[in-house]
């Protein structure tokens, strides 16, 4: 018998054409006639659906899939869910995959364990559902509002007007700083040098804590440099540790393997280039392994008292584009960009004063705003404005 000839069994065919007229008994007859099937493997009619293309992979047997098209007798309660079903008495008794579709139809809903059971417990947790998603909506709202910024209000763009923003907002970061407790204060690169070393042994100290600080709280790299000034930390020292003894004095730091490795490396190029000491121009600290921008121009202000340029690190570059200075995408654009607005009597302090604000109040995630002095001339400001100071804008 090929497949698609008349001679072929085709259920769906003969149910469509004569469904009006077979009676029970007539129509549970032709089903198992057909599919080989006992008799008391089918309970009421139903309306089957016949898988043509699966007759044909399994040499012609029918494949009955117990889907129900268009109703159940007696019901008249349409199944929407294109799942395999037991069937027994009439009505399926269980569901083999519900999906979300079941729990909109009723017959599904009370023929299954599992939707029924999933859709009694949404419906008993109506009220907490419904209120879970009101507050996500509107914590969307204000998380998008202080990734955007909020817009400026008039005491904002008063000062805006006037060009005074950075030096009014400088004046309140530096009131808020005067305790000088941050801990880039105490425990800064300009802190874990050894000041009774040698110049050239302070200057390796201070570019030794320049590299072990990225990616590394204060409080690591401090521990990691007592540690290192105990064993000896200097050029010589730092060549004949051996790399697994050095790894294990810097950990926890963070990526302390690869640092271990540039720190080596570094000391070997300063002993064959430098005469054991640390290069005094950006260009010969920006080719050590390890070093950036960032770390070159820390060295010279701190080792050698020279001022090239503005140290931009995470911090500087996130507070300088939320207080509304600029808008860049990375440190060194920031940096270019700051050079340029701020005076060079301000290139050496600009960076402790604001990693010290960024590690107290302006954090990173969940920023102090409702303590920060400068919540009603920020532009980034999640604090409400208070009664007070709208009052006096109006």
């Amino acid at each position: 018998m090929q497949p698609g000839s008349d001679s072929e069994p085709t259920l769906t065919r003969d149910m469509h054409a004569k469904t009006s007229t077979l009676r029970e008994g007539d129509m549970l007859d032709r089903l198992t006639e057909v599919n080989n099937l006992p008799s008391h493997s089918l309970g009421s009619p139903f309306l089957l659906a016949y898988d043509k293309q699966e007759a044909r992979a399994r040499d012609e047997k029918c494949i009955l899939h117990c889907i129900i098209l268009d109703y159940i007798k007696g019901d008249s309660q349409s199944f929407r869910s294109p799942h395999k079903y037991f069937v027994a008495h009439s009505v399926p008794i269980m569901h083999n995959n519900p999906t979300p579709q079941c729990c909109f139809d009723r017959n599904c809903i009370r023929s299954s364990f599992k939707t029924n059971r999933l859709w009694t417990s949404l419906y008993f947790h109506r009220y907490t559902i419904f209120l879970l998603t009101v507050r996500l909506f509107f914590r969307h709202i204000r998380m998008k509002r202080t990734r955007k910024g909020r817009k400026p209000d008039a005491a904002v763009k008063k000062v805006c007007d006037i060009e005074d923003l950075w030096k009014l907002q400088l004046e309140k970061i530096t009131e808020m700083r005067k305790s000088g407790d941050a801990p880039v204060d105490t425990m800064g690169c300009h802190k874990l040098a050894d000041p009774l070393a040698t110049p050239e042994t302070f200057r390796f100290q201070v570019l030794l804590a320049l590299m072990l600080s990225s990616q590394t709280k204060d409080e690591v790299t401090s521990a990691a440099m007592m540690r290192l000034r105990n064993y000896g930390c200097n050029v010589d020292a730092m060549l004949k540790i051996p790399t697994s003894e050095l790894e294990k004095l810097l950990c926890p730091v963070g990526f302390y393997r690869r640092k271990a490795e540039y720190i080596q490396k570094a000391a070997a190029i300063l002993k064959e280039k430098y005469n054991g000491d640390v290069p005094d121009s950006l260009e010969g600290l920006c080719s050590l392994p390890g070093v950036g921008p960032k770390m070159a121009h820390l060295v010279l202000q701190i080792a050698y008292d020279k001022v090239d340029g503005i140290a931009v690190d995470t911090h500087v570059h996130r507070i300088v584009n939320r207080l509304g200075w600029m808008k860049t995408d990375t440190p060194e654009k920031t940096r270019a960009k700051l050079q340029e607005l701020l005076p060079r009597s301000y290139w050496t302090t600009i960076n402790p004063l604001l990693v010290g604000f960024g590690q107290q109040t302006c954090l990173p995630v969940k920023p102090k705003c409702g303590i920060c002095l400068c919540q009603e001339i920020c532009p980034s400001s999640t604090a409400k404005p208070s009664k007070k100071s709208s009052g006096e804008t109006n």
